[in-house]
C-alpha cells in the first residue's frame, strides 16, 4: 500500500545513495536469491554512499541476512550484480571483496587468546610480525580492550567478546564492514552502550558500514539511511527521520515505532473510523478504502472536549514509560467495541491532568499530523 498526497507521503526512490549526489561506494542492481521454490531476494536495488552507516531492517525471514551473505561473497545470487565504485564484484569470492564481517556469535577461536583472535587474518597473509604487533597494540588501544590481551574467549564478557570480533574484522583495513546482528546476543544496558561505541568508532575510522537487525532502536540510533525490508523486497529507503515520520507504506506505519493504524474510508473532512471522522487533507475519493495513522505522541488527549477532538474513549490501560506516558483507550462499548487507540503525553501534562483506568477521555488530532494510506 502507498500514500497518497497531499497529506502523506510517497514510496522513496526504489536507487537512492546518501552523500549528496556522489557516485556511490556500493551498489546493488536487481539483486534475486532463490532457494528451490522461495524467493528470499526480489529484484532488490539500492546505492550507498562511502563512509555511511546503513542498516537493514525487517522481520525475522525479510531477506535482509541472505542479502548481507551476498554483499560478502557468502552467497551468490541467481540474478542482479553488485558493484564497488563502480566495477563488478558480484562474481568474485570472498577473499577478493575486501570486506570484514563480524556475526552474531563472534565466531571468536576459543583456543587463542585475544591478542592471536586478532592478530590471526594478519598471520594467514603472512604480514611482517612488526606490522602484526602494531596493529594489534592499536586495536588493542581502539577498542578499549588494554588488560585482556591474554585472555581467552570464555574468559570475556559478551560486550568484550564482541569488541575482539570487532577488532579482528578490523585487522585488515576492509573498505567495507559488515555486521550481522552483532549487538543481539548482549543485555539491553551493554547493548546499549556498545551502540554508542559502536557509531563513534565507525564515525571516526569513516568506514562504510552495513548492519543487519531486526531491532528498530538500533536502526533509527546507529544508521544514516535505513534499508526497510519485508518478503525479500524493500519497503522504504530513507534517514531514521524518513522511515519515522513519512513511512511509504502501510507496513513501514506499523512496523516502526508505536502508532494508530486504522481502516477506513474517505468522506467529507477525513476519513470514518468506526462511527467518528479523523480529520486530514489528504486528496481522497468518496468512500475510498483507506488506512490512517496517527503516531501516539501526535495525539491530544483531554479531559472535556477541544477543537482537535475527534471521538471519546475509556483508558483501559496506563503504561509509565519514563519520560511520557501511555494511554490506551477504547472507543464504542457493547458487542462491538470499536477501535482502540493510543496516547503519549509528558510527564509534565500527566502531572497536572492524571488519567486513571476507567477514565473517559477525548481524543484529537491535528489534520497536518494524520497520514493516509490507500
Amino acid at each position: 500500500m502507498t500514500a497518497s498526497a497531499p497529506g502523506s507521503v510517497a514510496a522513496a526512490p526504489r536507487l537512492a545513495a546518501g552523500g549528496g549526489g556522489a557516485a556511490p561506494y556500493i551498489e546493488v542492481r536487481g539483486l534475486h536469491k532463490r532457494y528451490g521454490d522461495t524467493d528470499v531476494l526480489r529484484d532488490v536495488s539500492f546505492a550507498i554512499a562511502e563512509g555511511e552507516f546503513v542498516c537493514f531492517l525487517g522481520p525475522s525471514g525479510c531477506g535482509k541476512t541472505t542479502l548481507l551473505m551476498c554483499l560478502a561473497g557468502l552467497e551468490q545470487a541467481q540474478a542482479g550484480d553488485i558493484l564497488k565504485q563502480g566495477a563488478s564484484i558480484g562474481h568474485l569470492p570472498p577473499s577478493r571483496r575486501d570486506v570484514g564481517i563480524v556475526f552474531q556469535s563472534y565466531a571468536l577461536f576459543p583456543n587463542l587468546t585475544v591478542v592471536d583472535n586478532i592478530a590471526f587474518g594478519l598471520v594467514s597473509q603472512r604480514r611482517p610480525r612488526p606490522e602484526i604487533e602494531a596493529t594489534v597494540a592499536e586495536l588493542i588501544a581502539l577498542l578499549s580492550l588494554q588488560g585482556h590481551e591474554h585472555k581467552f574467549p570464555s574468559q570475556l564478557s559478551g560486550g568484550q567478546q564482541q569488541r575482539v570480533a570487532l577488532a579482528r574484522s578490523l585487522a585488515l583495513k576492509p573498505s567495507l564492514l559488515l555486521l550481522d546482528e552483532p549487538l543481539s546476543a548482549l543485555d539491553a544496558q551493554v547493548r546499549t552502550r556498545l551502540r554508542g561505541e559502536l557509531r563513534e568508532l565507525q564515525t571516526r575510522l569513516g568506514l562504510t558500514t552495513i548492519m543487519v537487525t531486526h531491532d528498530q532502536e538500533e536502526a533509527q540510533s546507529l544508521s544514516d539511511r535505513i534499508v526497510l525490508m519485508n518478503h525479500g523486497r524493500i519497503e522504504q529507503i530513507g534517514t531514521p527521520w524518513q522511515i519515522y515520520n513519512q513511512p511509504a507504506t502501510a507496513f513501514v506505519a506499523d512496523f516502526i515505532g508505536s502508532g494508530n493504524l486504522h481502516a477506513g474510508t474517505a468522506t467529507a473532512g477525513g476519513v470514518r473510523v468506526d462511527a467518528f471522522v479523523v480529520p486530514c487533507h489528504a486528496a481522497m475519493a468518496p468512500s475510498q478504502a483507506l488506512r490512517v495513522l496517527m503516531r501516539p505522541e501526535d495525539m491530544e488527549l483531554s479531559a472535556t472536549r477541544t477543537a482537535l477532538s475527534f471521538a471519546e474513549g475509556t483508558v483501559h490501560q496506563v503504561e509509565h514509560l519514563g519520560a511520557v506516558v501511555r494511554a490506551h483507550l477504547q472507543v464504542g462499548a457493547g458487542e462491538r467495541p470499536g477501535t482502540r487507540w493510543v496516547a503519549d503525553v509528558s510527564k509534565k501534562t500527566y502531572a497536572g491532568q492524571p488519567f486513571a483506568v476507567g477514565e473517559s477521555r477525548w481524543i484529537g488530532v491535528h489534520a497536518d499530523d494524520v497520514k493516509v494510506f490507500t
